[in-house]
């Protein structure tokens, strides 16, 4: 590497706040690397899939959501990816995010099957109870997933009013199912 790479490469350094901590190491799926062994031996890396949790979170067919929300400390993340001094607190914090991501699931997939309950149903109600899911920082959270009724040959190809029916008992059943882990999920 000539001198002027090298001089642009330590100040690119200095500048981001990443001291080194050794030799560089590829980051390599099938080399687990010296952060995963470190989160192993202190059991850190036992906790929950979160992948999976997103997945079964989703699946429930309540809200849409997005990635696992961390809240790590300034700077953990300016060194291309986690610096090396902060590898602790953010296995930490990963840790707490999917243990939370996993007690969600779980209240989720409990207010799935709730009665319905049409006072939490309006618009004004589902915005709140939205906003108090993502207050809650644990997923990013997109909106209430809605049934929307299908245009039907019979009813002149738009959809006919059983259909149109349905589509809103459903969004009510999701309502409250939304209702129902507001409620649960205050302690997280």
């Amino acid at each position: 590497m000539n001198s002027k790479k090298t001089v642009a490469v330590a100040t690119l350094g200095l500048l981001t706040g990443c001291g080194s901590a050794g030799p560089m190491e590829a980051v390599n799926s099938s080399n687990p690397g010296p952060q995963t062994e470190a989160l192993a031996s202190r059991g850190l890396d036992k906790g929950p899939n979160v992948a999976h949790e997103l997945e079964l979170l989703e699946q429930l067919n309540i809200v849409h959501v997005g990635e696992l929300v961390r809240n790590y400390p300034e700077g953990a993340m300016n060194c291309y990816g986690p610096c090396p001094e902060f590898e602790h607190e953010i296995a930490e914090e990963d840790a707490r995010q999917a243990l939370r991501l996993q007690e969600l699931v779980n209240i989720a997939a409990e207010a799935a099957s709730v009665t319905l309950n049409s006072e939490v149903c309006s618009v004004e109600v589902i915005d709140e109870n939205l906003a108090a899911l993502d207050g809650l920082d644990i997923v990013e959270v997109f909106g209430l997933v809605e049934e929307v009724p299908q245009n039907n040959p019979y009813c002149y190809n738009l959809p006919c009013a059983e259909d149109i029916e349905r589509a809103e008992e459903i969004n009510c059943q999701r309502a409250t199912a939304l209702a129902t882990i507001i409620a649960e999920a205050e302690e997280l």
